[in-house]
This record gives structure tokens, sequence and C-alpha cells, in this order.
């Protein structure tokens, strides 16, 4: 069984696509790319073949954790290096740490790869860390995810991963930046590669949503589970997750969902989005309680307590009272 994606922008026959380059390439690194990877490069790098100008200047990638998003954003990055003379790679993800980690994860693959490590050079300067190609010229260099760090460049290619920790105000500050800059580049593209996130996921949701309603320009590969599949069945698993069987397995599923809270293993692994990260209270449980045929109680007999939360962003009100035979029963 392999997992149908929830939306994905369909492969237009007309237009030509990089795609198989960047299959190449992440085979280089020694990570071929598998099915759902293949399938997003095609549609993602597809060009117009007169101008040979990306189709899509915004790619929306979102599926669960442990699919290969980081290994397809390695692949496409180091594509477009080599696509051409000076280009500029930029990516970055939720802290300006967090996407060096990742970067010098690509640095090691290369340092390692007797067949093409003598054709970069990695500079690992705290102020301007970058892979340098010496054919072209070209560089990959990470940057925290804040608009000052592009002043000055002419960035080909931005990639954005894990967009859900961006609020709204955050991420188009950081658009504002990448969009004027890449003004004068007609090849350019920005990816925002991401598992979903909660109620703070505003950037991110704007951007699936004017995907999903068809914007011009915008392409949008997005796996999870969908609203009726119950993310705790290993029958479901493979449905949804679309490196089942590849880049993870039964096993690795059913430990992090006897370990992550349920809010963080839907969102992480069924990639759904949540209202927060952890919950004290599972959704069953509460169906359990909304649905318990609870008696009524008698007028004037209950008993009312309510606790606020200092910020009043949450509050609970409880009743609690006494039957005729004597039971007490409490309810939220």
């Amino acid at each position: 069984m392999t997992a149908t994606p929830r939306y994905h922008t369909p492969r237009d026959p007309y237009r030509p696509s990089r795609g198989h380059l960047a299959a190449a390439a992440s085979a280089l690194l020694g990570e071929p790319f598998i099915d759902w990877q293949t399938d997003a490069a095609d549609v993602a790098l597809e060009y117009d073949p007169e101008t040979g100008n990306p189709a899509y200047w915004l790619v929306i990638v979102t599926v669960p954790r442990q699919s290969g998003k980081t290994t397809l954003a390695r692949a496409i990055g180091l594509t477009t290096m080599l696509g051409g003379p000076g280009r500029q790679v930029f990516y970055t993800a939720q802290t300006g740490k967090d996407a060096r980690e990742r970067w010098q994860d690509l640095t090691r693959r290369i340092e390692h790869n007797a067949a093409i490590r003598s054709r970069f050079r990695i500079f690992l300067g705290a102020g301007s860390p970058r892979l340098h190609h010496y054919a072209t010229g070209s560089r990959f260099s990470p940057f925290p995810p804040n608009p000052e760090s592009l002043h000055g460049y002419t960035p080909d290619l931005v990639m954005i991963d894990e967009a859900f920790a961006l609020d709204a105000e955050q991420g188009e500050l950081l658009l504002g930046a990448i969009i004027p800059a890449q003004n004068t580049l007609p090849n350019a593209q920005i990816w925002i590669i991401s598992t979903l996130g909660t109620e703070r996921s505003t950037f991110l949701d704007k951007w699936i949503a004017a995907a999903r309603e068809g914007t011009p320009g915008i392409a949008l590969i997005d796996y999870g589970a969908a609203d009726n599949v119950d993310v705790y069945d290993p029958e479901q698993w493979a449905t949804f997750h679309p490196a089942l069987g590849t880049l993870t397995d039964p096993a690795k599923l059913s430990q992090a969902a006897h370990t992550l809270t349920r809010s963080e293993f839907e969102r992480a692994y069924g990639n759904r989005k949540t209202a927060s990260e952890t919950t004290l209270i599972t959704r069953e449980r509460i169906r359990e309680l909304t649905l318990d045929p609870m008696p009524l109680p008698a007028p004037h007999t209950a008993v009312l307590a309510y606790d606020v939360a200092h910020d009043r962003a949450n509050a609970t009100l409880t009743a609690a009272w006494i039957d005729a035979g004597g039971i007490i029963h409490v309810t939220i």
C-alpha cells in the first residue's frame, strides 16, 4: 500500500521538468529518492520550455515527520547550485542553529564522498558559513529566520524548513525580504517545507490555503492523515505516511505513538494541524464524556466551580451534585 496525498499539484505533461536532475543529485549524496520525492520534484521543477523559468515561484511541501523532506531540500538546493554560474541558495529553519545543523548534514555527506568532495569548498566560519562550488562559483548557505540575514544578497533559491514555527508576522517579514531580493532573477524560487503546526502557525496556513484555492504560480504537495483516519491504527499508517517501509517503519511509528503526547503525534506523524502541541485530556476521553448519558441535576441542586487562566485565554466550568440515590456526579 502506498500513501495517497491529501493534495498534490498535478504534473503538467506539456511542460518539461528538471526533477530528474534533483533525483540524480540526491542519489549522488547517497540518498536515492523514494516515490513521493520523485513526484514532488517532477512537479516543483517544471519550467517554461521557451524561457526556461520555473513554472512555480512558490513550492509548499508538507509531509509527516521522517518522510525525507530535508533530503528533498538538500537535493533541490544542490541542483540549483549546479544549474548555472553564481547561483545563491539559502536555507533556514526554526532557528539559525537548526538551519546550520541541517546544512552541516549536507556538507558532511559531501566531505565523505570521494567522487565529488574535490569540487566543493566548505566555509564553516560563524559569520558566513557556506558551501562553495568551484566550477560554477555558486554557494549554499544556512541563515537564521530573520529578514536582515538576506540583506545584500540576490538568492536564486530560498528554502524555509519547519515553517510551522513562524507566526504570520515573522513569515511575512521574511517573505518581504526574499521577494524583492529575487525581483531581478526570473528563475528564482521559494520553498516552504514543513509538517503542519498549531493554531499559531498562521503563516503556513495562509499559503497552504492559497495553493488549495488554485493561486497561479504556487505548487502544493501535501501528505497526511485524513480527518476520518485514526492515526493510532497501524493498518492506516501506510495510507498517509509516504515513507513507511522505506525511510521509516512501523516500529518507529509505534515508538513515537507511545512516547509523544496525542497532539504531538497527530501533528508530527499524522501531519494534522492541532490546537496546541500538548493535551492533558485525549479527544477520545472528551468524546466519551460528551456522550455519557449522565442524568441532569434537579433544579437548584448543582454546585458550580470555575477556573480561569491568568491571561484569561482558557477557562473551565465544573458542575457537581448528588442525585436522589446519593451518588455524586461531577462533570466539566
